[in-house]
């Protein structure tokens, strides 16, 4: 971080260069802003004792995560699009569901498959900086035995879920093998899409976003996770041409919290156990990542 130090600055050097760590500031000022800095900010050569080198500088990260969401996430269904459609034909096929026992009521919500990229920047060899970009789609839904217990009423949509996710991680050995544990924050969106009843699609299949992130809109952090991990370099210069350029893998575990960002709509009362309005949800991510880092 030294080297973004200026004589001009100051006291006010130390929180800058905090800023600039912290993602996603940190991808915003290296990547983003390099071609800006390549103009404006004088070359000038910066000299680092040989025997002192970090070993990795700059990682990017590509692969798949495996996202256990909880029950709770049902809850979306009472979005005000698609609750006003979907409870009326539930009571007109069943009126004696509002006195009826929710133990055989289902919340349907399937593990979400995510692809996943990741970008690191190593701050010496213990402490990383992550900027890492989530999506999956996935079942959310609701199975309901109606009077004569041979008819169920499935109610289905598709969980399109995006995030965006900055860490601070810290490495507990520096070097080649190496475990590490990591907390951080970031912003989740979402919505249901395709709605369907019993197979049929709904007159308003997907519902609006929630924390659509805009312009001076829902930008401050939503979700709040913590985790760990391994990092392995298996292949070290595997390159021709390109010095220390290094490939390896990792595995790692999230655990992330967040609100659901429903409230004050209300099912049938004999939903309102396993269909509520959760005022956080849980989510536990496992991922395996490709890493390719210089």
């Amino acid at each position: 971080m030294q080297d973004n130090f200026s004589n001009n600055l100051g006291f006010l050097n130390g929180p800058v260069a905090v800023l600039i760590s912290l993602p996603p500031f940190d991808f915003i000022y290296r990547v983003l802003g390099l071609p800006v800095r390549a103009v404006v900010e004088k070359h000038e050569p910066v000299y680092t004792p040989q025997a002192k080198l970090p070993r990795r500088r700059v990682s990017v990260e590509a692969g798949v995560s495996i996202g256990l969401l909880d029950k709770d996430f049902a809850g979306l269904l009472l979005n005000d699009r698609q609750l006003t459609e979907w409870a009326p034909r539930l009571l007109a096929l069943d009126p004696s569901i509002e006195n009826a026992s929710s133990d055989f009521i289902q919340p349907v919500v399937d593990t979400a498959v995510s692809a996943t990229l990741k970008v690191s920047f190593y701050l010496g060899d213990r402490f990383t900086s992550e900027n890492t970009l989530l999506h999956s789609r996935s079942t959310v839904g609701l199975d309901v035995p109606l009077a004569d217990r041979q008819t169920l009423f499935q109610l289905r949509s598709k969980l399109n879920m995006w995030e965006y996710a900055g860490s601070i991680r810290y490495n507990i050995l520096p070097g080649g093998f190496q475990p590490y544990v990591k907390l951080g924050y970031g912003l989740t969106w979402y919505r249901l899409e395709d709605g369907a009843i019993n197979g049929e699609r709904m007159a308003n299949p997907n519902s609006y976003w929630v924390r659509l992130p805009g312009f001076f809109r829902n930008l401050w952090p939503n979700t709040f996770h913590l985790g760990a991990g391994l990092d392995i370099i298996l292949v070290r210069g595997f390159f021709p041409g390109l010095r220390g350029l290094d490939g390896g893998i990792r595995a790692g575990y999230v655990l992330s919290r967040h609100e659901l960002g429903i409230r004050d709509l209300a099912p049938p009362v004999a939903l309102a156990g396993p269909l509520n309005e959760p005022v956080h949800v849980l989510r536990n991510t496992f991922e395996l990542l490709g890493t390719l880092s210089f």
